[in-house]
Order: structure tokens, then sequence, then C-alpha cells
């Protein structure tokens, strides 16, 4: 920022003074100042303070062959988060005219605008964008460096979760990270009602994420929606967003996991096998420890009477089923399937089987969805 005082008489001003106290908005002296002056006089501008100040400078008087006024002025860095500041400073002096007589002078700059753009942006997502009440959700904050000259320093985020009824805590685990450079530092403990990032750097025109995994707090039957509030998000230099961060969880039902079975071929001779599929297909919430047990009985209990059924010789186990294990003894009455994490998509196990009638029922064991 540049304060310029001209004198267009005859004789110099001295004990030149000028204020300057920036508009309200966050706009301060940066650090470092980089204050500097022709006018002379001792200069006023610590860095984080939001005024400017010059005492006991002088002008010259202007050069009467070219009529070019005297002129100095004051220069000093300021920061300050995206917005529109318009800023008039105010000078004084004192004048001896040709007579003799000393007089005072007072006036006003022009306004100056400065606009600053936002270096720092952040978006705000949920994945999945649904959940039910029982479920859990990856909220997953996208900081960015516009800028494509300057790296942001000291990027921090403060998310203050939604309370109830339509609330979220951090889950059990918090599945906390970032992926930003610097010595990021994130904290937040389960139960908490806040995520905290900081200590994160960003190159120009760098991203990172900040991510976390939330549950549901309360009893409400609405949306979750979550506000990063202004000043939230900030960088070293005084930036920060100046509108909130908001992005909305919708909530969605219970949604029971179906099942289905099916045999090809469906007609076989005595002593060929068929291939026994089941297609265990997911709703939209993630589960994990999920099981099937299916017994060749008359009806789908352990204890139940064989329906003539029997695992056959190879059996040919397979599963589609991320990390599913598949237990099927050739000769045996029964099969089993388990899978340490269950996505929201269709699953399927299959397997080989002995030429038997077409199977009345089957036995399914569901986990609970996690809380």
């Amino acid at each position: 920022m540049r304060v310029r005082v001209r004198n267009y008489t005859d004789q110099e001003l001295t004990s030149v003074a000028i204020g300057d106290t920036f508009p309200a908005g966050g706009l301060k002296v940066a650090n470092p100042a980089n204050a500097s002056t022709t006018c002379g006089g001792a200069i006023t501008a610590a860095p984080g303070s939001t005024s400017l100040a010059l005492n006991g400078g002088k002008v010259p008087a202007r050069d009467a062959g070219t009529n070019t006024p005297g002129m100095c002025e004051v220069q000093v860095d300021v920061v300050g988060p995206a917005g529109i500041y318009d800023n008039v400073a105010n000078v004084s002096a004192s004048q001896t005219m040709a007579n003799g007589v000393p007089h005072n002078r007072t006036a006003d700059t022009n306004t100056a605008r400065l606009t600053y753009t936002g270096a720092l942006e952040a978006t705000k997502t949920f994945i999945p964008g649904t959940m039910t009440a029982d479920g859990k959700a990856q909220v997953r904050i996208r900081l960015t460096n516009k800028d494509a000259a300057a790296t942001l320093t000291g990027v921090g985020v403060t998310d203050p979760l939604p309370a109830a009824p339509n609330g979220l805590v951090l889950a059990n685990p918090t599945g906390m990270y970032a992926t930003c450079g610097g010595s990021p530092v994130v904290s937040g403990a389960a139960g908490a009602a806040e995520a905290k990032l900081t200590g994160a750097t960003l190159p120009p025109g760098g991203s990172c994420d900040f991510l976390f995994d939330v549950v549901n707090s309360g009893n409400g039957a609405g949306d979750w929606v979550n506000a990063i509030p202004v000043g939230g998000v900030t960088a070293n230099g005084g930036i920060r967003n100046t509108t909130p961060v908001t992005a909305t969880l919708t909530r969605s039902g219970a949604q029971i996991p179906t099942l289905s079975k099916s045999i090809s071929p469906s007609t076989v001779g005595p002593g060929e096998s068929a291939r026994l599929t089941i297609q265990v297909t997911n709703g939209t919430q993630a589960l994990t420890g999920m099981g099937v047990t299916d017994y060749f009985t008359a009806d789908g209990t352990a204890g139940g009477a064989p329906n003539g059924m029997r695992v056959a010789a190879p059996a040919n186990a397979s599963t589609t089923c991320p990390a599913g294990v598949v237990t099927a003894v050739e000769g045996a009455p029964a099969w089993r399937s388990r899978a340490p994490a269950w996505p929201p998509t269709p699953v399927v196990w299959s397997r080989s089987t002995s030429p038997a009638p077409t199977p009345d029922r089957s036995s399914t064991r569901f986990p609970r969805m996690p809380s």
C-alpha cells in the first residue's frame, strides 16, 4: 500500500503526519511490513496491526521552473482475507508562508480500493453422500492454493460438527488423517464434535485433503448439514475463508441386504455337477463380518433332513467378495463363506454341487449394521 503526498505550493510542508486506519474486515500490516518512506520522519507500522502512521515528515515546495509539485510517499505491505477494502488516509502538515505567517494544512487522500481474491479455497464432501442413522460416513475437506506463485504455510481447519437432533460426532476409530505437506497435525477424539488440522503447507497451485469419519449423534429425522464458519479455514498472513464451507449428508432409511440363489444348469444327470451361485446385494451402507452358511437340508438348518446335495469334487469354490474366505469340503452337506468387509455393492459366492434336486431353502446369517 502506498500513500503519496504532493505539495503544489512554493513553501515546503513540515511536521507532516499521515494517519491511516485500515477498514474493517481483517486487513492488517504484513509480516515483514517492509515499511519505507521518502518523507523522512518516523513510520509506525507494526506487523499485524491495523493502522499506519508517519510523524515528522517533510514535503518540498514545487519546482517553479517546471511547475512539478514536491512529493514524498510512504509504503507498507498489507495482507488480509478475500474481500474488497476501501481505504482513506488523513494528512496534516505545517507551512510558513512567504510573509512569515504560519498555516496548518489538512487533507484526506482519495479512496483507494484493494480487492483481495482468496488464495486459499476449501470444499467439503461426504463419502458416501447418504447415510443411515446407525451408519458411518467419511468427511473430506479439500484445501487448494489458488496462488500460482506463493506457498501457503500454517494452513489449518477447525470443523465444528453439527449438534443434535441431526448431529454428528467423530467415529470410533476416527479414521482421521491429512495428505498435506509441511508438518500437519490432526486432532479430535472419538465421540467429539470437532475435528482440527494445523501446520499444513500448500505449494503454489497445490491441493491436499483432511479426512475423518463421522457417525450420527442425535435422534432427528432430517439430513445432516455441516458448515465450517467464516474464519474456520486459515493460513499464515491473515488468510481465512470469508464464506462458510458447507456440505449436506443425506439421511436414508435402513436398507436390508438381499439374497438370491441360482443353479446352472438347472437339470443334470446322475453324477454330474452343477454350479450353485448365491448373490448378496448390499444397500448403501458398508458392512463388516459378513457371513453365509448354506446347509443342504430340507429346511435349511444344520439338523434338518438331507436333501441329497453334496459339495462336488472338485468343489471349484470361489467368491468375488473382497477378502472373503470360502469353506467347501468335498462331499460335505454344507458350505460356508465369510468376508471381513462388505462394500455397498453386489457380491457373489459360487461353488459346484453334486447332482441333486433343486434345494428347498438355505440359511443365512447377517451381521448388524455398524454403529
